[in-house]
């Protein structure tokens, strides 16, 4: 979208055209003109309702600081409020910054400025090299995060930043196949450990990706079930869980399992829901309850179980549980694995879905990451996988639905420059684009009795269709 189209007033317009000037010549990360930023930071604010002084101040807040304006000049064309929030933003060399941020965060104005400044900066970072984007997400984990809790943009703020994080993580893997192993799941010294293995697990009519938690290398529902049998429950029922949904666990989507006070998986008595049951997959029926207690550098589950037993309680160093939660961790885990030949083909499967959620969430870094996986390709003929093609640098795989009354398929082609899915049923024996969650979430295999086929069954099935299509018209 162009970041002018808006139509500012004549105040705005004017002070653009100022600034315009002031920064002339000057440039930005990645050699783009330096203007651009400030009008991204006012067409933000512009388009969340902030308009005059805020976004007159947007257009100014770096004048003081990068150019030779002055005060008087900010005065005349802005006001007394824009003047005294531009001159509170900027920053001089050798500026404390904790000093700084709590006099912004004393005016309305410079403080939402400011946030929306930051947002612009982390997405514009992505451009910069590895150590500037490296000392960027500590600046932002330190001082900015906490800063900006108060403010409407926190979310949009929290999300440029756990992109830029996951960009720097992918970036700093020039070639996956030298990719140094993972850092982050060690043995610990004083804590425990915590993981999270994806897994696929079938929930009554359809196959879901879970979260497996695993404690200082032990299966979580397995340390459960030695518990409960202990504490006299039917064997029957003893360990009878399955773990939650990738999406309602991993970051940067969920935070349940750190900051729980609102999420929907916490119970009356303020405990969090981390396991289901392992009839129906529901987090409502069965479920087991683990009080978790978070602070700046530890993780604390207690409480564990119906009635607290023999397990826990455990404390996680909060850097390394958050590293062992979040999205991007997981795929680059993933990615690792495929590219040092560990279980080739499950992981092929992984790096498809990992595509698929990629172009979901129109994640573009993790798009080009996860399509540079070049052995991608190369392994499939080893592999055999028939229902399986990536030739001509296109991925093809073919899925059918064998539930009774259903007689529907999707046909997936995904390249670089291409993503098209094919829905076919006796409607669209032919086959109809189409787009959106819902196939997605066939795609990934969230929905009814999809099954993974190869292109020959795929081809036969398309025919049955016709074939009922057929019969019920002669009917």
């Amino acid at each position: 979208m162009d970041r002018i189209s808006r139509k500012f007033s004549p105040c705005e317009q004017k002070s653009l055209d100022f600034a315009k000037i002031k920064h002339e010549g000057m440039t930005r990360i990645g050699g783009q003109s330096y203007i651009k930023h400030p009008i991204a930071v006012a067409a933000y604010l512009y388009d969340h309702g902030y308009r005059g002084k805020y976004t007159m101040t947007a257009f100014f807040h770096d004048l003081l600081e990068d150019t030779d304006t002055t005060e008087e000049e900010i005065f005349k064309l802005g006001g007394r409020f824009t003047r005294d929030a531009v001159k509170l933003l900027t920053k001089r060399k050798g500026t404390d910054i904790v000093a700084y941020l709590d006099k912004i965060e004393s005016n309305e104005v410079a403080y939402a400025v400011k946030v929306a400044d930051r947002i612009d900066n982390l997405r514009d970072a992505c451009r910069a090299g590895l150590k500037f984007q490296k000392k960027y997400l500590k600046e932002t984990e330190d001082y900015y995060l906490d800063f900006a809790v108060g403010s409407p943009f926190f979310k949009d703020l929290y999300e440029a930043f756990i992109q830029l994080r996951y960009d720097y993580m992918v970036n700093s893997a020039k070639k996956l196949e030298k990719m140094p192993k993972p850092t982050g799941f060690e043995n610990p010294t004083v804590n425990d450990k915590f993981e999270i293995i994806i897994r696929k697990v079938r929930e009554v009519d359809a196959f879901y990706d879970v979260c497996d938690i695993y404690i200082n290398g032990e299966r979580f529902i397995d340390m459960i079930k030695r518990d409960e049998s202990k504490q006299g429950y039917p064997k029957s029922i003893c360990g009878w869980y399955v773990g939650l949904s990738a999406r309602d666990v991993l970051l940067p989507y969920n935070r349940v399992f750190i900051d729980n006070k609102t999420d929907f998986l916490v119970e009356d008595d303020g405990r969090v829901r981390t396991l289901a049951c392992g009839g129906c997959g529901m987090d409502e029926c069965a479920t087991l309850l683990v009080r978790i207690e978070a602070n700046d550098d530890q993780v604390i589950w207690s409480e564990i179980g119906k009635n607290t037993g023999e397990v826990g309680p455990f404390t996680f160093n909060r850097q390394q549980y958050e590293k062992a939660l979040d999205f991007g961790y997981v795929s680059y885990l993933s990615a690792y694995c495929y590219a040092n030949g560990i279980r080739v083909k499950k992981n092929m499967t992984m790096m498809r879905k990992m595509y698929i959620l990629a172009l979901q969430h129109d994640h573009e870094q993790a798009k080009d990451y996860i399509w540079s996986i070049n052995s991608l390709y190369d392994e499939t003929k080893k592999v055999k996988d028939k229902s399986f093609d990536a030739s001509e640098g296109v991925i093809r795989y073919w899925i059918c639905d064998y539930g009774d009354g259903h007689n529907s398929a999707l046909k997936i082609e995904i390249s670089p420059t291409q993503n098209e899915m094919t829905f076919y049923n006796s409607s669209h024996k032919n086959g109809k684009i189409v787009e959106g969650d819902y196939y997605f979430k066939i795609a990934l295999g969230r929905e009814f009795d999809y099954e993974t086929v190869s292109e020959e069954k795929f081809l036969k099935f398309i025919k049955s269709i016709s074939k009922i299509v057929a019969n019920q018209s002669t009917k």
